[in-house]
């Protein structure tokens, strides 16, 4: 667990003004799922704790507010695949000019759309600590601290220690069931419908039993 390793890794992805400087979007955002897979090992996470290319269902009013339904977690680490989420990850592309600095106090907050997308993960993952991973900053909500702001073009190893501090791993992570994922939406990497799994108690109108010894299914 290195806050230099942190820190380099968090300004591979810094690009301020993708949009006025012609820069892909699909490219950016490829760079930035990449890259919210490795911070979780290299905060510290164990690999059985960590689990990527998650979707979830929004609630219906933030669904509305935003145009969208499901919300896409690019990584996440609890205890287990069926467990409620202890740290959320989702990606965005946004630039420097989504943030907003208070003049008289310096506190920087983000502006209308990406405020509104940052609520709507946090929301929608319920997880204690939500992390807004952007190509121009990086916002983190967490249930004890709140909401902070962290501008790449502002990101130092003492930001990168206390970091590191915000989105380590818990001594114990949340038990329970988490049952919020979307049928035909398996959260172990694929879109194949839940009865198909061993784990299908975690939706569990989907279990279904075949009694016969051979059958035939198209996909």
């Amino acid at each position: 667990m290195s806050a230099q390793e942190l820190e380099d890794r968090l300004l591979e992805v810094y690009e301020p003004a993708p949009f006025d400087s012609g820069s892909d979007p699909t490219q950016i955002r490829t760079v930035l799922s990449d890259a919210a897979v490795d911070l979780l090992p290299i905060v510290g996470y164990d690999r059985q704790h960590i689990f990527s290319d998650l979707t979830f269902e929004t609630p219906s009013r933030v669904g509305e507010s935003i145009g969208l339904g499901i919300l896409r977690i690019d990584a996440a680490a609890a205890r287990t695949i069926s467990s409620p989420l202890y740290l959320a990850i989702v990606t965005y592309v946004s630039s420097e000019a989504a943030l907003h600095r208070d003049p008289s106090s310096q506190n920087i907050s983000l502006k209308h759309t990406d405020s509104e997308f940052f609520n709507a993960c946090i929301r929608t993952s319920r997880a204690h600590c939500t992390v807004l991973l952007t190509n121009a900053y990086i916002a983190i909500f967490d249930t004890q601290n709140g909401e902070q702001i962290i501008p790449l073009s502002e990101f130092s190893q003492n930001i990168a220690e206390d970091l590191l501090d915000a989105i380590s791993p818990p001594e114990k992570f949340p038990s329970g069931r988490n049952t919020r994922f979307p049928a035909g939406y398996h959260p172990d990497q694929t879109k194949l419908t839940r009865w198909l799994f061993a784990d299908s108690g975690i939706v569990p109108e989907y279990r279904v039993e075949i009694n016969t010894p051979y059958f035939e299914m198209e996909i």
